[in-house]
C-alpha cells in the first residue's frame, strides 16, 4: 500500500449504495393493502416491501436508504410493452410508513392481471403530475439531496400472479464529492463552494429510462456542505449532485469566511450516471486550493475504482522547466522528486496491530488482553465495554457489542511520522449493509468519521477503510455507542504507514 500527502495524491476507498427493492405480490391481505372493491373475488393488491442494502439510520450526508415518507412511483405495463397513456402508473405512489414496508396511497393499487404477464418500472422521488412520462429534473437546490437524487429500477419482467418481483434501484444522476483540508491551522467554517459551468436541469423519459438535457440551464449549484457533525474546523465536506454529461467544462470556486477564493478546475471533464467523483482538496495559505486529483467510484457498488490525475493548483504561476535547478520537481535528481532514488523519504510500514491470528479460546476485555502485537503501546477501553475474541473463521479481532458503550484507545504511538495512512478492518456482526462510520474513528482529537464512507455488504465480512491521517499523529481511537451501535462491530487488522527524515 502506497501512502500519499493529501497535497500530492489522494487515497480514497469509499462504498456507495445499492438500493433495492422487493414487490411482494400478496396471496393474502397484508398490513396496508386492500381488495378491489369491485368484487369480493378479486385478487388483493400488490403489497410492497424494501429491503435496502444501507443503514436503517441515516444522516443527510449520506442520503442512503428508505426514510418514512418516502413515496416511490411504480408502473406496471403487459410484458414486452411500453408505457402507454392507459398504463397503470407511472403515477401509482407507494408510501413508505416505517419497518421496510410500501403501501399504496388511497386510490393508486395496482393489481395482477388475470391472465398473462407484466413487468414493472419504478421510479424515486414521486412526483405527483407528469406529462407524457416525462419527469422533469433540477438539481439547481442543493438542501435536500433525497429530493433530486433520482433512482431508476426496470429489471422486473415477466411477472404473473404468484410471483415476487425485485425492483433493483440505481442512481441515473452523477455526484461530486469535495472533502477539503485547511493545513494553514485555520477555520473552515463559512466556507462555501459553487459548482459553475454545468448544466442544472434536464427531463427523464419513463417510458426509455433515457435523460435529456435541457440546453441553455446552466445555473451555479451551491454544494452542500454535508460534516454537520464534525466539529473540527480544518475539515470539512461538500457534495452536489449534478446532471451526468460528456465534455462539461465545471469550475469549483471555494470561497472562504473573509471573503479570500480560490478555484478548481478538474480535469476530468466526462460524469457518467451511477458515478460519484471524489476530490481531495488542500487549502495552503492565502487560500489557495490545491487538489491531488479526483477518484471515481461506482455510486451503486462496494468497490471503488482509483482514478489519480495531476495535482491542480489554478493559483500557482507557472514556471518552464529547467533541469539545472535542484528545486525543479521535473528534476529527476531533486531531492523533492519521488522518483529521485536518493529520496532521503523513505516510506515504512510503522505500525501494524493483529490482534494475532489464533481461533478460539474466551473473549478478553481489552485492559485485561496481554496479547498485543506492539507491547510498548498503550491500548485501553475506559468504558470496558469492548474484548478482544474471535468468531467462527474470523481471527482474533476487536469486538464492539450492540447496545454497549465502549471506546478503544491506542497511544504513545511514535512521534516523528508524515504523510501517515491509516488502514483498518471492520465489519458487522449481524446486518447487511451497516457503515463503517458506525465506529467514530479519532486521529487525536481529530474526528475523521466523516470521511469514512464505506458499507459493509454482509455480516461477517470485512471491509478495509483507508484515511490520511494528520502529520505527527500519537493517538487513534474508535468510539461506539450503546444507542447506534445496535448490530455489534468487529474491528481488525489496524495498520498506520507515512515517512520519516
Amino acid at each position: 500500500m502506497k501512502s500519499t500527502s493529501p497535497a500530492n495524491l489522494i487515497q480514497i476507498q469509499t462504498t456507495l449504495v445499492s438500493l433495492t427493492v422487493s414487490v411482494c405480490v400478496a396471496l393474502s391481505l397484508c398490513s396496508g393493502c386492500v381488495r378491489d372493491k369491485r368484487s369480493a373475488a378479486s385478487p388483493p393488491a400488490i403489497c410492497f416491501e424494501s429491503s435496502i442494502n444501507s443503514p436503517a439510520v441515516v444522516s443527510r450526508a449520506t442520503h442512503t436508504g428508505w426514510l418514512e415518507g418516502d413515496v416511490i412511483g411504480v408502473c406496471m405495463i403487459p410484458s414486452g410493452g411500453n408505457i402507454t397513456p392507459d398504463s397503470p402508473g407511472p403515477s401509482a405512489p407507494h408510501r413508505h410508513t416505517g419497518g421496510g414496508n410500501f403501501t399504496a396511497e388511497p386510490g393508486h393499487e395496482l393489481y395482477y392481471p388475470r391472465m398473462g404477464t407484466v413487468d414493472f418500472t419504478a421510479h424515486h422521488p414521486w412526483r405527483p403530475t407528469l406529462e407524457d412520462h416525462r419527469y422533469p429534473v433540477d438539481v439547481t437546490d442543493q438542501s435536500d439531496p433525497r429530493a433530486i437524487d433520482l433512482k431508476w429500477s426496470d429489471n422486473a419482467t415477466g411477472h404473473s400472479s404468484g410471483d415476487v418481483p425485485f425492483l433493483e434501484f440505481h442512481h441515473k444522476l452523477s455526484k461530486l464529492l469535495f472533502r477539503v483540508t485547511d493545513t494553514t491551522g485555520g477555520s473552515l467554517d463559512g466556507l462555501n463552494v459553487v459548482v459553475d459551468g454545468l448544466p442544472a436541469r434536464a427531463v427523464f423519459d419513463l417510458s426509455q429510462g433515457l435523460l435529456t438535457v435541457t440546453a441553455g440551464s446552466n445555473t451555479p449549484i451551491v454544494a452542500l456542505r454535508s460534516d454537520e457533525d464534525d466539529d473540527t474546523l480544518s475539515r470539512a465536506r461538500f457534495e452536489a449532485i449534478i446532471l451526468p454529461g460528456e465534455e462539461l467544462s465545471p469550475v469549483v470556486e471555494f470561497t472562504f469566511a473573509d471573503g479570500t477564493t480560490g478555484r478548481l478546475v478538474p480535469e476530468n471533464n466526462t460524469f457518467l450516471g451511477g458515478k460519484m467523483y471524489i476530490f481531495d482538496v488542500t487549502v495552503t495559505e492565502g487560500g489557495r486550493v490545491a487538489t491531488g486529483g479526483a477518484a471515481i467510484v461506482d455510486w451503486d457498488d462496494h468497490t471503488p475504482e482509483q482514478h489519480n490525475l495531476p495535482k491542480t493548483d489554478p493559483n500557482a504561476p507557472s514556471e518552464p522547466h529547467d533541469p539545472a535547478n535542484p528545486g525543479d520537481p521535473n528534476n529527476p535528481n531533486d531531492p523533492n522528486n519521488p522518483n529521485d532514488p536518493n529520496n532521503p523519504d523513505d516510506e515504512e510500514l510503522w505500525f501494524e496491530e493483529t490482534m494475532g491470528t489464533a481461533t478460539g479460546g474466551a473473549p478478553v476485555k481489552i485492559n485485561a488482553y496481554t496479547g498485543w502485537n506492539n507491547p510498548g503501546v498503550t491500548i485501553s477501553d475506559r468504558f470496558e465495554g469492548a474484548e478482544v475474541r474471535t468468531h467462527g473463521n474470523l481471527g482474533r479481532h476487536i469486538w464492539f457489542p450492540p447496545a454497549t458503550n465502549a471506546e478503544v484507545r491506542i497511544e504513545g504511538l511514535p512521534a516523528g511520522y508524515t504523510d501517515i495512512t491509516l488502514s483498518y478492518d471492520i465489519t458487522s456482526a449481524s446486518t447487511s449493509g451497516v457503515s463503517a462510520s458506525l465506529l467514530r474513528v479519532y486521529a487525536g482529537t481529530q474526528n475523521m468519521t466523516p470521511w469514512v464512507t464505506r458499507l459493509i455488504p454482509s455480516p461477517n465480512r470485512y471491509v478495509s477503510v483507508t484515511l490520511s491521517l494528520p502529520d505527527g499523529t500519537t493517538s487513534l481511537r474508535w468510539v461506539s455507542d450503546s444507542i447506534v451501535n445496535t448490530v455489534g462491530m468487529r474491528l481488525d487488522n489496524i495498520r498506520l504507514e507515512g515517512t520519516t527524515r
